[in-house]
């Protein structure tokens, strides 16, 4: 039985944001590990190029590899007859360029994201558990959570007395022990 011929096909255009599903040459032919649905980041149509499609997913398409159009790059899902499992080359290539993030990218910023909070998180219980314990350790700086600046720190190592930046060690040794009375920390730091 002889296969289809290119010519056969009907005219189909494949613009940069359009979605495509296709199997990864990484894996077994057809293997469900394999199936990726990629977005379209650029086309450059110069002939004698092997690669000519890049998709947000990082991997190179060749040109005899099989693809499908998913969705079109308005993000309108194509019909299940309408879009039709193809060789890449049978595709009229639109040459362009969008701009958008690739998954590897999105992942890195993810993770960003993750630590940073993470260290955000840690260095909030940090500071909490510091002013519970009254920071009454030798050397020991105690900062506002958040802004990074010194309200007070130990005038020597081996006392336990505060030394406020502002020079009223009463009112710092009083915000250490606690007491009731004291002002509010904001004071305790230079205008």
């Amino acid at each position: 039985m002889p296969g289809l011929s290119a010519a056969k096909l009907p005219s189909k255009t494949l613009y940069t944001g359009d979605v495509l599903k296709y199997y990864s040459m990484a894996f077994v032919c057809g293997g469900a590990r394999g199936h990726r649905v990629a977005t379209i980041l650029s086309v450059d149509d110069t002939q004698g190029e092997p690669y000519l499609v890049s998709v947000d997913t990082g991997e190179m398409i060749p040109l005899t590899n099989m693809v499908k159009r998913n969705a079109d790059r308005f993000g309108n899902r194509f019909k299940t007859g309408y879009a039709k499992w193809r060789k890449l080359r049978t595709l009229h290539l639109s040459a362009g360029r969008v701009q958008a993030p690739t998954r590897p990218s999105t992942l890195n910023a993810a993770l960003e994201r993750a630590v940073e909070a993470a260290v955000a998180d840690t260095r909030r219980q940090l500071a909490a558990e510091r002013e519970e314990k009254g920071c009454r350790d030798a050397g020991e700086t105690v900062t506002r959570s958040g802004e990074g600046e010194a309200i007070f720190t130990p005038t020597s190592r081996s006392s336990s007395a505060l030394s406020c930046p502002r020079g009223d060690d009463d009112t710092c040794n009083n915000l250490v022990r606690g007491r009731r009375n004291s002002p509010k920390r904001e004071e305790c730091r230079d205008p």
